[in-house]
């Protein structure tokens, strides 16, 4: 029997455990990505926004070619000054928010698909205008050609060409920029990501994850339930209550402070001396690096507070033991003073005096002590 007892009570100890992790884990979710609002604060947060169009300029210096132009160079400082001005922290922080609304109205069952529309169109109208603009004013700048060159390149050519008419290779390029493969697209949309031919296999892969993050976003009153049967379930398995109490108390305060040492070990204090345990990527992608640093920051933050409330649980419940097992104690003196013996209280009386128990007595003890030895007159009449 006390083999059942102890497994059972084993039980309940590891099912308390499991809801103070679940609790944690549900928590550290519903703050950090379980809403649409979430995400956007972490992209807003993490500086995304400010360093997106120079990463993405710095990926692709080497690599933009169009059709009809030579090349855009985008080491320019003032090409990259244009193209960062066009596309603004504003005007990326506005669309990218259209997105992420669009993927959690699906996640949310709002939408039976993902549903996104960007449109570019003004942006390219404005960056066509701005570089134009750029170039005729570079090459006015320039010095006259000697040698008419053989191959003209609007934005690296070093002198001016004769014949140069501002308003004529304005128009050109302009024309030669709209026409090519960098502008074809004026609009994103969902079908950019995925397409016709990949829907249905996305959908299908993606439905388990979609169920889930319904079930997740309700969590938080699912978990406080589990952890309270738990609870109860634990202290109804230990006697007598106040030690059960003080067990659970403690329990609870060790697994919080454990929490929150782990937490702080592996999130703040290990990455200072190693990237073991960094989910940084290794090729210096700004964008990613600064999504990781904001997202376990904030998840840290959040398992750091959670587990700290289940340490105070914890502390609560130890001194509400404290104060039973003091109110228990407080008519022990009267106990005494009646005369009544309790079977658990412990005996300090020696061996001798247990073996002659005291009688009580209405008449007062004479404290004349009788002398051993006879008196003269009793011992002359032989007594």
């Amino acid at each position: 029997m006390k083999t059942v007892n102890g497994f059972f009570r084993w039980l309940s100890s590891l099912a308390l455990h499991l809801s103070v992790f679940f609790v944690i884990f549900v928590f550290s979710f519903i703050f950090t990505i379980g809403s649409s609002q979430s995400a956007k604060n972490i992209l807003e947060d993490s500086g995304v926004y400010d360093s997106f169009i120079q990463t993405i300029i710095d990926l692709n210096t080497e690599n933009t070619q169009s059709e009809n132009v030579s090349s855009i160079p985008l080491d320019d400082p003032e090409v990259q000054k244009i193209i960062k001005s066009t596309f603004n922290s504003d005007f990326l922080q506005k669309n990218t928010e259209v997105v992420v609304d669009g993927v959690y109205m699906w996640l949310d069952g709002s939408e039976e698909k993902i549903k996104f529309a960007i449109d570019l169109n003004n942006q390219k109208n404005s960056l066509v205008e701005a570089l134009s603009t750029y170039a005729v004013a570079r090459i006015e700048k320039l010095p006259a050609c000697t040698t008419q060159p053989t191959q003209l390149d609007i934005f690296s050519v070093t002198c001016k060409p004769y014949g140069f008419e501002p308003n004529a290779v304005k128009n050109q390029i302009i024309n030669d920029l709209n026409t090519s493969e960098i502008f074809e697209d004026t609009s994103i949309t969902q079908e950019n990501i995925i397409n016709d031919d990949s829907d249905k296999e996305f959908y299908e892969k993606t439905a388990v994850a979609s169920s889930a993050f319904r079930v997740l976003q309700k969590g938080i009153p699912l978990s406080i339930f589990l952890f309270i049967v738990a609870a109860l379930v634990f202290i109804r398995l230990r006697k007598p209550f106040k030690k059960a109490v003080r067990a659970l108390g403690r329990d609870l305060s060790a697994n919080g402070l454990a929490i929150i040492g782990f937490t702080v070990f592996y999130g703040y204090i290990l990455p200072r001396y190693t990237d073991f345990f960094s989910f940084k990527s290794s090729g210096g992608n700004t964008i990613q690096n600064q999504l990781i640093d904001e997202f376990t920051t904030r998840i840290n933050i959040v398992i750091i507070s959670v587990s700290a409330g289940v340490s105070l649980i914890g502390l609560l419940l130890i001194l509400y033991s404290k104060y039973l097992a003091k109110g228990a104690k407080k008519y022990d003196g009267i106990k005494s003073k009646s005369g009544l013996a309790s079977s658990t209280a412990a005996d300090k009386t020696s061996y001798k005096k247990r073996l002659s128990p005291p009688v009580q007595s209405s008449e007062k003890k004479s404290s004349k002590k009788i002398s051993k030895s006879k008196s003269k007159k009793y011992r002359k009449i032989g007594l």
